[in-house]
């Protein structure tokens, strides 16, 4: 399933704010529940067939939808899974000059994501394993 971010307002058919409640509904899809650590706010839902979590603040409201194959999340007509990571992170630098990179991907403020990739240094062909969309104020946590 095709998820299309649109940076800090939605994810395919979840919007920032909804209630987990109104997240079910949209994404149709059978769902577990989970704390991810300890000290989180609320438990984490993931719909495994359409490779989607989606977790919640205090008062249950979505903050952020992360999606791993099967799920194709396409921010700007692009399938952020389907490019090697090498490639994505260039693309995403030259949209964002303020890219934070680590050892396990980036996030980028302007664009509202956060991108996951286990990647050995110096490999150019190895793609991401997961696409995070958050809402305003995830990354000042």
């Amino acid at each position: 399933m095709k998820f299309t971010i649109l940076p800090y307002k939605s994810v395919g058919p979840v919007t920032f704010g909804m209630t987990r409640r109104e997240v079910r509904k949209a994404l149709a899809s059978p769902v577990t529940s989970f704390k991810r650590a300890k000290d989180d706010d609320a438990e984490t839902d993931e719909f495994a067939k359409l490779g989607v979590f989606v977790e919640y603040d205090a008062d249950d409201h979505a903050v952020s939808v992360e999606i791993s194959e099967p799920g194709e999340p396409i921010l700007e007509s692009r399938n952020l899974l389907d490019m090697p990571f090498a490639q994505l992170k260039a693309w995403a630098r030259k949209l964002d000059k303020a890219l934070e990179v680590d050892e396990s991907g980036f996030d980028s403020p302007k664009l509202g994501i956060g991108v996951y990739a286990d990647i050995k240094p110096g490999d150019r062909t190895s793609h991401p394993e997961s696409v995070i969309a958050f809402g305003k104020g995830y990354l000042d946590d």
